[in-house]
C-alpha cells in the first residue's frame, strides 16, 4: 500500500475529526453514485480483475485524499497521493452498498 495515505497533521485530532465527519456525510452521496457508476463500467474493471466493491473502495479512499487536498489542505503538513487500483486492491479495503446504512 502507498504509505503517503497517512499525512501528517497539524492538529491530529480536530483535523481526523473534520475528515471523519465530512466522509460520513458525504458517503452518503459517494456511495450510491459510486454503484451506479462502477455497474455501468463494470466490463472495463472485470479485465483488471476488481469487483464492484473493490471499485468503490478506490472511488471512497480517493474522495478521502480529495479531502485532505482541499477542505483539510491548511491542517495537512504533508499532502497524500491519489490511490491507484492496484493499492487499493492490495489493502482490502472493500465497501458495501450496506455501509451507509
Amino acid at each position: 500500500m502507498n504509505e503517503t495515505f497517512t499525512p501528517e497533521l497539524r492538529f491530529p485530532t480536530f483535523t481526523k475529526l473534520l475528515v471523519l465527519t465530512l466522509h460520513g456525510l458525504i458517503m452518503w452521496i459517494t456511495v450510491p453514485l459510486s454503484y451506479a457508476v462502477a455497474c455501468l463500467i463494470l466490463p472495463i474493471w472485470r479485465r483488471r480483475g476488481a469487483s464492484i466493491g473493490e471499485v468503490v473502495g478506490w472511488i471512497d479512499l480517493n474522495v478521502i485524499v480529495l479531502m485532505f487536498k482541499s477542505i483539510a489542505r491548511p491542517l495537512v503538513i504533508t499532502i497524500p497521493e491519489w490511490i491507484s487500483l492496484e493499492d487499493a486492491k492490495s489493502s482490502g479495503y472493500r465497501v458495501s452498498i450496506l455501509d451507509i446504512i
